[in-house]
């Protein structure tokens, strides 16, 4: 990838489009694109974090697996979405495994490059905007997970993914399959699939091809909290 296409997606992402242009031209000079097949890891986990990850295109799931091979997927990052933010502070090991969906491009920013910016304000208040976001979004999914049953965990997933990343239930192929949801809501697919029938048959979503549509999110709240 070129310098111009780097500074592009440098200067057009949230975390550092508010600093001046020269920070943004030396943080392009730094970073370094990689390209990644379906199915390859960007980070393995206990891989020692070097550098922060910006998604380019394409789809990259966080995930934990157990020891019994049982996988749980918490986070599905798309285009813009930065990952891998204690980079910043050191290289401590990475807590999870972050996986490539679909064929995804990515910029690294490296870790020295990293610590010449926690002077900057812009790059701090930044960070710590989406340090408080990813919080929220935790202590969200604990609750999701902890209080509700499974279908108002997938129709809050639903819902979710619609109010925060609409292009992944647009993506074609699908990512969301059936499958995902299951990880991403601990359920099992042949539940997960029930549901969304139930969903389905009340008019809150249509399933085309694989790929979940929502139609009436009205519709899909009801099913959202405890009746």
């Amino acid at each position: 990838m070129h310098l111009q296409d780097r500074l592009a997606i440098i200067s057009g992402n949230r975390l550092f489009r508010e600093m001046d242009d020269y920070t943004r031209e030396f943080i392009a000079s730094r970073s370094v694109s990689h390209s990644y097949g379906k199915g390859e890891y960007l980070i393995s986990r206990g891989d020692r974090q070097t550098a922060l990850v910006v998604i380019v295109s394409g789809v990259a799931r966080g995930s934990l697996t157990s020891a019994r091979g049982r996988e749980y997927i918490f986070a599905l990052y798309t285009d813009g979405d930065v990952v891998e933010l204690s980079a910043v502070e050191g290289e401590t090991p990475s807590p999870a495994d972050l996986v490539a969906e679909v064929p995804t491009l990515a910029l690294s920013i490296g870790h020295e490059t990293l610590k010449m910016l926690t002077g900057d304000v812009s790059f701090n208040h930044g960070l710590c905007h989406l340090l408080f976001e990813r919080y929220c979004t935790l202590v969200s999914k604990v609750e999701m997970l902890a209080l509700y049953s499974l279908r108002e965990r997938l129709a809050r997933q639903l819902l979710t993914f619609q109010r925060t990343q609409p292009g992944l239930l647009k993506r074609a192929p699908a990512v969301l399959s059936q499958e995902k949801l299951a990880f991403l809501t601990n359920g099992t697919r042949p539940k997960v699939n029930q549901h969304l029938q139930v969903f389905k048959a009340a008019g809150a979503i249509g399933i085309e091809a694989g790929r979940i549509r929502l139609r009436d999110p009205d519709i899909l709240e009801t099913f959202a909290s405890p009746a």
